[in-house]
């Protein structure tokens, strides 16, 4: 399955759907620092499926420097970092070039979108001064179905904080879910905890679950994973401060 990963940070949300076997064909992302971060993960899993693995661990040992490392990116690869602010003036180079990478593709089309505009605006933290006529952040949702309506994915997954179903009286959040049913999408949210599914962080986060209306799909039923793990054994390991 294709995809496209939008508002995507250092694209941590895209790593999960990677590991199970899916085709990232953009990331789209404004940070210039992320974007590098994102394509140094590019580079880790194209190489890792070349069996050059050594590669990147010359990198990460200091043996090569970044340019020498993406050097091994194919183009499209590469190409597939999309480094520019998701807006009206942008949106219609970036979908070129989403369509130019989709052509070097055996899957000519986008199964799958997913991301989270930026929750600052949102959270319950974050939303304080804010003045809802004026910030562009909250109504980031419009953007992302620009997307949902240029390559009609099967599906789609949003992802954003809690503070998404209240923020201005939850008026955002019910406009966003009418917006999705009238682009042919039926939509399902759960609220899910990082910490239920191996994550050692108290993290909760609205996951919105979108598919087309023709398409027989439930909202997933993800199983939580049962540990004993804490944060003492990610720094067990490492040198005692002083």
């Amino acid at each position: 399955m294709n995809y496209i990963d939008l508002f995507a940070g250092t694209s941590a949300l895209s790593e999960g759907f990677i590991r199970n076997g899916m085709n990232p064909v953009a990331h789209v992302e404004m940070d210039a620092e992320a974007c590098l971060t994102i394509k140094t993960r590019v580079a880790y899993h194209h190489l890792k499926n070349e069996n050059k693995l050594s590669v990147y661990y010359d990198y990460i040992s200091g043996k090569i420097s970044r340019e020498e490392l993406y050097s091994y990116l194919p183009k499209q690869k590469y190409d597939s970092v999309i480094n520019t602010e998701i807006s009206d003036d942008t949106l219609q180079n970036i979908f070129s070039v989403i369509h130019s990478n989709l052509k070097n593709q055996e899957n000519k089309k986008i199964d799958l979108i997913i991301g989270g505009p930026p929750c600052q605006a949102y959270s319950l933290i974050g939303r304080h001064g804010i003045d809802w006529e004026k910030d562009n952040r909250v109504s980031l949702y419009k953007q992302y179905g620009k997307f949902l309506k240029e390559f009609k994915p099967k599906i789609f997954v949003f992802e954003n904080v809690p503070g998404l179903t209240s923020a201005n009286g939850g008026l955002y959040y019910q406009d966003l879910k009418k917006y999705f049913a009238k682009l042919g999408y039926i939509t399902d949210d759960k609220t899910l905890n990082a910490k239920d599914y191996g994550v050692l962080q108290n993290r909760k986060r609205v996951i919105i679950v979108g598919w087309k209306k023709n398409l027989k799909f439930s909202y997933p039923d993800v199983e939580p994973i049962t540990h004993n793990f804490t944060t003492k054994n990610i720094f067990s390991d490492l040198a005692s401060l002083t």
